[in-house]
Parts: C-alpha cells; structure tokens; sequence
C-alpha cells in the first residue's frame, strides 16, 4: 500500500523509503483527435500506445512521502519502451521530468542514460513548475507556457487540445535566469488572425527571428544549463 496524504507518517516508523511505480507518479493519457471517446493512434504507426499519448502529473506521493521524512525510488525507467509525446523520443528528458518533481533515485536498466540525466539536471527541483503544451487545430500551433492562467485561457479556444505537461522549467526572475539555468527566449508572431510562438535557446538564436518579424515577448522560462 502506497502512502497518501494522510498516511505516509505511519509507514516513518518501519520504513526510510518507498519504491512506487513511476506511473503512479506521473501517468500518460490517450488523445482523443477525432471525439470518438477512445484514444488515437497520433503518431500514424498503426499501434495505440504511450508514444501517442501526453504526461499527466497527477499525484503528490513525492511531496508526500518527503514530508514524512521517507525517500522515493521509483521503477523501472528503460530506453527502448514507447515513449511518451512530450519527451520528444528522448528518455533523458523523462528521467528529467520525474527529477524536477524531487524523485530522490529510480530503478534503470539503461544506467548511462539515468546518469546523463541526473547530471543534466542542474536546475533546482524546488523553484521548477511545469510547462504546460497545448495544441490548437485552428493553425496547427503548439503553445508552451509555465503560467497557469495563460495555460488555461488557451485549454478553453476552440479547436484546443491539452497535450498535458511538456517539461519543468524555471521561470525568470527579474530579467535574469539562476545560477546553473539558461534562459530560452520566446517570441509571437500574428498570422492569419492567429498568435504563433517558438521559444529559442540563446538570445544569438532571436535576432534571426525578430528580423523575419517574430516579436520577442521575453525569457519563456529558464532551462537546465
């Protein structure tokens, strides 16, 4: 038995840790494209699985468990399973994921691929928020944001669909991104009475943009350096 919100000061008294299954941390849910009720194969490999479907954050167990002073290992991280959307084909960046939320260690059986991950993982768990990704049909853009309300407003457009978190990122502070961080700069342009955005990862990378008449909006948020 897993500990809830409730429970997990009991299991201190025999326990240091626990070892959940990493989907009952972070789950991947289907997309439904066409309102059918079932999820779609979205990737056109003919299969339905997890590489079709986004990450949802949906339990506290790691924020649970530490305020009961117990360590999370979750299992089993592997690179040749169907991964999901967000990672992009890169299971680095889902070790990266479960890191930012606090995961204290994890169960791999591609250990090189953990290790490169946990180095990456520069940016402090505790200051990270997600990213949420939405896609509107209306234009085929993609939309990033770590504001929750801009998340929001764009979740409730018509032809929106919630592709759930992208990643963990931290946001700017005045103007500036933390030690360790990089800032990735985001820039909007209107077309066809439709906002799009694409965020870079040096500021060397915008001036291109702003030139082709992309506007720079400012640092999206600051990424692992």
């Amino acid at each position: 038995m897993l500990p809830t919100s409730r429970s997990p000061r009991s299991r201190h008294k025999y326990a240091d840790g626990i070892g959940p299954w990493k989907r009952q941390i972070i789950g991947v849910r289907g997309i439904d494209l066409n309102g059918d009720g079932k999820a779609d194969d979205t990737n056109g490999d003919g299969i339905v699985n997890e590489a079709d479907g986004v990450t949802n954050v949906f339990s506290t167990l790691i924020a649970d468990a530490h305020k009961a002073s117990l360590v999370v290992h979750a299992y089993t991280f592997r690179d040749d399973v169907p991964l999901a959307r967000d990672y992009a084909g890169d299971p680095v960046q889902e070790y990266m994921q479960f890191f930012a939320l606090g995961l204290d260690g994890l169960f791999s059986d591609f250990p090189d691929t953990a290790y490169k991950a946990r180095e990456r993982s520069a940016v402090d768990n505790s200051a990270a928020r997600p990213v949420c990704r939405v896609y509107n049909n209306n234009g085929g853009r993609h939309l990033f944001s770590l504001d929750a309300v801009e998340c929001a407003t764009w979740k409730a457009q018509a032809g929106a669909v919630d592709e759930g978190t992208a990643f963990f990122a931290v946001p700017a502070t005045s103007g500036g991104c933390p030690a360790g961080t990089v800032a990735v700069d985001r820039l909007r342009i209107a077309v066809g009475g439709n906002a799009y955005e694409r965020h870079v990862g040096a500021a060397k990378a915008s001036a291109p943009l702003v030139s082709q008449g992309w506007v720079r909006v400012g640092i999206g948020f600051c990424g692992a350096g």
